[in-house]
This record gives structure tokens, C-alpha cells and sequence, in this order.
């Protein structure tokens, strides 16, 4: 095959299968961002545990297990006894140290 095929080929599969991907991240990140919109909790945390490798924070409020990864940026060490509270529509997460 000579090069120009080779480009051709390369193309008309490497464009459409990067296109699919950054569709699938795309329609990901929005899907996890609509559903962190419409999470609702306040309590105080019972339990909380990081995930790796990322060490994304988990916290438990009431037997109920929470991802705040969108919600928590760290400023602060999340500890049980802490209260926090986080309403619908929002990706605040108001933290309020014990």
C-alpha cells in the first residue's frame, strides 16, 4: 500500500472512533453533573472514606453512603462528627467542623 491509502484508511477509522469517545466523555461528565445537581443531604457525617487510587471522598450520613468528589475540594479534612449540608440544584457543600 502506498501512503496516501494508508493516510486514507487511518482517517476515515481514527476520526470517527475519536468522535465516539469524546461523545461518550462528553454525555458522561453532563450526566454526572445532573445527577450531583439533584443530590440533597445535611447531617452529620458518620463515616468517611477515601477511594483510590484518586482518593475520592465517600461520606455516610445516616446509614446513606454519598460521592461529594464534585461537591468537595478539599479545603478542609472531612472527619466524622463534622456537619454538613448540600441542597438540590447547587454543587455547594457547606461543611461545618466539630
Amino acid at each position: 500500500m502506498d501512503r496516501k491509502k494508508i493516510d486514507n484508511v487511518t482517517l476515515r477509522i481514527g476520526v470517527p472512533v475519536f468522535s465516539f469517545f469524546i461523545i461518550f466523555f462528553a454525555f458522561k461528565i453532563y450526566n454526572n453533573r445532573s445527577l450531583s445537581l439533584s443530590n440533597s443531604f445535611s447531617g452529620v457525617i458518620d463515616k468517611v472514606r477515601y477511594e483510590e487510587p484518586k482518593h475520592l471522598p465517600y461520606i455516610t450520613i445516616a446509614g446513606k453512603e454519598y460521592d461529594v468528589f464534585h461537591y468537595y475540594w478539599g479545603q478542609d479534612t472531612l472527619a466524622v462528627g463534622d456537619s454538613v449540608m448540600k441542597k438540590k440544584g447547587t454543587l455547594d457543600l457547606i461543611l461545618f467542623k466539630n
